[in-house]
């Protein structure tokens, strides 16, 4: 089934639009606890404090709420270490999350790359075949 992570900040809602795939509403959940660290540790990189107040809604196709979890919840628990050493782990999964989006960014151009020179052949056969169309 197909669920949505939107994010719900002080400054609002930010919708997820394309939504993702998962076997039920617990492995959603997972997905948005993950999704909620990753944003915690950018918050704390960049030096701001993250708000507990914020949360990501598990949401069906009708956006209806399913479930969610608080950035307040991810803050208050998990195992009891240093900050730092948590911090660490955080920026360390968020470093691991751009690299996974670097990987398919190469995709995507590689892809691209391939359906154009796709496209220059088919350009090729039709001036060679001439455009039934025109």
């Amino acid at each position: 089934m197909r669920y949505y992570l939107n994010v719900v900040t002080n400054m609002g809602l930010i919708r997820d639009p394309d939504g993702e795939e998962f076997l039920d509403c617990e492995a959603a959940k997972i997905e948005a606890e993950q999704s909620a660290r990753a944003v915690i540790a950018n918050e704390l990189d960049a030096g701001r404090t993250p708000s507990p107040d914020w949360c990501i809604e598990i949401a069906n196709a009708r956006g209806v709420v399913l479930d969610q979890v608080t950035f307040g919840e991810m803050l208050d628990t998990g195992p009891l270490v240093p900050i730092q050493m948590a911090a660490a782990e955080l920026i360390q999964e968020v470093g691991a999350t751009a690299m996974g989006a670097r990987g398919i960014g190469l995709e995507v151009r590689e892809n691209l790359a391939k359906a154009r020179m796709e496209l220059r052949t088919l350009s090729r056969l039709i001036r060679g075949i001439g455009n039934p169309y025109s």
